[in-house]
């Protein structure tokens, strides 16, 4: 294992600049934390897969999503922008008219591009399907208004990479740009076996990840007994493994062709974590703490990047944009994400962020967040004054440094608030949700999208 600062090198340039582009496949976990992964230190969980592509490529041990929720996440990471600039903010938010999509770029470029998803946030209604040549969306509506089960609206991982084996069987004549979005272990919680019982065998309780557990854990008003939590745990770790192994499905497809082997870039990362009481609650979308924004992210590639580096600079999803783009022989445009491309091959022509940036604006919760390599700042509307943490000493964010916000980190973070924002007229209004989308949300917790702002 190799360990990358920000000065070291870990591989040559030379392969970057070969004239065919890379194959790219992008594959994210929905609500997937760091710390579910194994190759990222947690020893009880089984992620073969993911470990295996850590061999292989490069691991970030310091990666943030831009935001705690789905559409605001994946806005950024599809569009190198934060929430506020690419416009998905909120629950009625498409991303704004215009705005340039990864997609867009590698299909110009001569990129076949295509979209296989299982979560209605990042769908069409959202403005999500721009620059893909083909979006599949795997939801469907639901006659009548009897109450259904979550996964008759949605797809779980291994039909999603059904999906996608057979879009890579048709579509590999040209280079091409494969999105790859899971839903699995978003909650409810409910692995299938004999992932539902691998982590907590002798649980004898009533709680089971469903909803109707999970409403009735909250309808206690009060944090769960410890082994409630635990078993919870286990459930979502099940969820992780679950995924993990569909994965492992889809890059066996990939690596079953030497030539497709050799000519595919894969990144899998996650659009955010979630909660388990760490801060009080249960889900995500509500706090900006470590375990809603601290998320994995592997890249292998077949041209440049070392096997086995791990790199500890602070990166953010909107950083992925850039960084494809640059291995696709393109030039990335100024935006808030970094390419990172330099990094990872040792060049570094362009030095990484000292720190990156997080905000959230979803159902009354308004945050802002700054991350360094050591600390971290928290500006919380429902705080009196905001919070700082040290990352080192306080992991866990449990214990806020005394005295007021260092005065870096502020202006930091109203540097980023002062930037040039889109016209108001570039902001769509909020859009009317289909049926079918409508249902699928309420499958997974999310309910009718409002008005929040």
């Amino acid at each position: 294992m190799r360990v990358v600062g920000a000065s070291a090198v870990c591989a040559t340039l030379a392969a970057c600049h070969r004239s065919t582009p890379p194959n790219m496949l992008l594959y994210v976990v929905d609500t997937l934390r760091f710390d579910a992964v194994h190759c990222n230190g947690n020893d009880a969980v089984q992620t073969p897969a993911m470990d295996r592509l850590a061999q292989e490529g490069v691991r970030f041990t310091r990666a943030y999503a831009n935001a705690s929720w789905t559409r605001a996440s994946m806005g950024s990471l599809l569009t190198g922008e934060y929430p506020s600039v690419h416009g998905a903010v909120g629950r009625p938010d498409p991303l704004r008219a215009g705005v340039t999509t990864l997609a867009t770029q590698l299909r110009a470029r001569g990129y076949r591009t295509a979209a296989i998803i299982a979560n209605p946030n990042i769908g069409s209604t959202f403005g999500f399907a721009a620059g893909f040549d083909e979006f599949v969306e795997l939801y469907e509506p639901h006659a009548g208004h009897q109450a259904v089960q979550p996964e008759q609206l949605i797809a779980t991982a291994e039909r999603v990479v059904d999906r996608a084996q057979e879009w890579l069987h048709h579509n590999t004549a040209t280079p091409f740009f494969l999105l790859v979005f899971t839903i699995d272990p978003h909650a409810p919680y409910t692995p299938p076996a004999p992932y539902n019982s691998m982590y907590d065998p002798d649980y004898q309780g009533t709680v089971d990840g469903s909803f109707k557990s999970l409403f009735g854990l909250a309808l206690l008003g009060k944090t769960p007994p410890e082994r409630e939590i635990r078993h919870l745990l286990a459930l979502y770790h099940g969820e992780a493994t679950f995924n993990d192994a569909q994965l492992g499905r889809l890059l066996t497809t990939l690596d079953s062709d030497q030539r497709l082997a050799d000519s595919t870039l894969v990144a899998v990362t996650a659009d955010h974590g979630e909660e388990f009481w760490e801060h009080g609650a249960r889900d995500h979308g509500h706090t900006l703490y470590e375990e809603l924004i601290h998320v994995p992210l592997i890249i292998r590639s077949p041209r440049s990047l070392a096997g086995g580096t791990v790199i500890n600079n602070v990166v953010q999803l909107a950083d992925i944009a850039p960084t494809l783009l640059r291995l696709a022989g393109g030039t990335p445009s100024s935006g808030a994400g970094h390419d990172l491309s330099g990094l990872m091959t040792g060049r570094e022509s362009t030095p990484p962020a000292a720190s990156v940036f997080a905000e959230e604006d979803l159902d009354g919760h308004r945050l802002h967040a700054l991350v360094t390599a050591s600390r971290k700042l928290i500006v919380d509307a429902a705080q009196p004054r905001p919070l700082t943490f040290d990352l080192q000493d306080d992991p866990g964010e449990q214990h806020p440094l005394p005295g007021s916000a260092p005065q870096d980190l502020l202006d930091a973070i109203h540097e980023i608030e002062a930037r040039d924002r889109p016209p108001a007229e570039s902001t769509a209004p909020p859009i009317h949700v289909p049926e079918s989308v409508r249902q699928a949300m309420e499958a997974l917790g999310y309910g009718e999208p409002t008005p929040q702002r």
